[in-house]
């Protein structure tokens, strides 16, 4: 069973018992331990070349990260799809707001290349006015031979700045209806999300809401709709979070997915805290594209490291720890 299947049903069992999630998802692996392999509760590891090497490189940047993220990795080769939050964490909540947010950056996008339109507008119709003023003077000074020449490049710069009017306007009406466009989905999609996450609570309660596949079906509507706004093809399930954690605030982020079944596939690293904060939600995004890819078999690139256990793993990484993952980087 997948981890977006098991924290599906881990939802379900909490909103119909009131358990506390962490009770709910045992149980709801407990349940389906039958469709986990009995070999490798635990996965395989593979990642690209640039993941391996950030990897290698991380031992000598920071040993404290390196030894805490080669902890989390040698976790999912040992206990893989057993392990749930805090260590793995599902995307599948962050995907409407990673939609969110590639909305926000296309306008942004549109936004930046309407401003550069108009200081170019700007600059051409400053440089007719330098070229008439220029030629007058020519003209005073009856150099008429430079005065001509300056003549000619008058047609070539009015030109320039009708295009460039023209191409603003345009600009300006896509960038006002992608703003309504955007702002109308937010809304519809928060107002979908509240009204289903109080019925969801009152259900829980055993008392009787309002109908939640309505607004289970708006929310899929409006995310399909997000997702074709900004060119986004719907989310691959799977995408999942490994979130390394040790004493301190390690601030790395790993994104990986079961694929193909019994094989944890890296995808991406985030490190660092501001990367974390700010390039999360593109990541996912970014991260999607690749599993679609590799589904598909177009990105052999993505799995040209694999590791089929902990020992083969830590030996590369921390030879001398290769008996015992829990010492690695120690």
């Amino acid at each position: 069973m997948s981890h977006d299947k098991i924290r599906a049903a881990a939802r379900e069992r909490k909103a119909a018992t009131g358990e506390p999630y962490t009770a709910a998802r045992r149980a709801a692996v407990t349940e389906h331990q039958g469709e986990i392999p009995s070999q490798g509760t635990g996965y395989a590891l593979r990642m690209s070349g640039e993941i391996h090497d950030w990897l290698a490189d991380l031992r000598g940047s920071d040993p404290a990260a390196a030894k805490v993220v080669v902890q989390a990795l040698a976790a999912l080769l040992t206990q893989g799809a057993r392990l749930g939050e805090p260590l793995v964490v599902s995307t599948a909540d962050s995907w409407p707001w990673a939609l969110f947010d590639a909305l926000d950056r296309s306008y942004q996008e549109r936004v930046e290349r309407l401003h550069v339109v108009r200081r170019g507008e700007a600059d051409a119709d400053m440089l007719i006015k330098d070229i008439r003023k220029h030629t007058a003077e020519l003209e005073l000074a009856q150099a008429n031979q430079q005065a001509a020449e300056s003549r000619r490049l008058l047609p070539g710069v009015i030109e320039a700045r009708r295009r460039l009017g023209n191409e603003e306007r345009q600009l300006q009406g896509t960038v006002d209806a992608l703003r309504a466009r955007k702002e109308v989905l937010k809304a519809t999609y928060m107002a979908a999300y509240s009204s289903l996450a109080v019925n969801e609570s009152i259900a829980a309660g055993g008392l009787t809401g309002d109908d939640r596949d309505a607004e289970a079906r708006m929310l899929r509507d409006v995310t399909a709709q997000m997702e074709r706004e900004v060119g986004q093809q719907a989310r691959p399930e799977g995408l999942m979070e490994l979130r390394p954690a040790g004493p301190g605030e390690v601030g790395i982020r790993i994104l990986f997915a079961v694929e193909p079944p019994g094989d944890a596939l890296l995808i991406a690293v985030l490190d660092g805290p501001e990367p974390v904060r700010n390039q999360r939600l593109e990541a996912i995004l970014a991260s999607s594209d690749v599993l679609r890819r590799v589904r598909a078999g177009q990105a052999p690139e993505a799995a040209a490291h694999r590791y089929d256990n902990t020992r083969s793993f830590v030996a590369e990484f921390y030879p001398g720890d290769a008996g015992d993952a829990s010492r690695a980087g120690g």
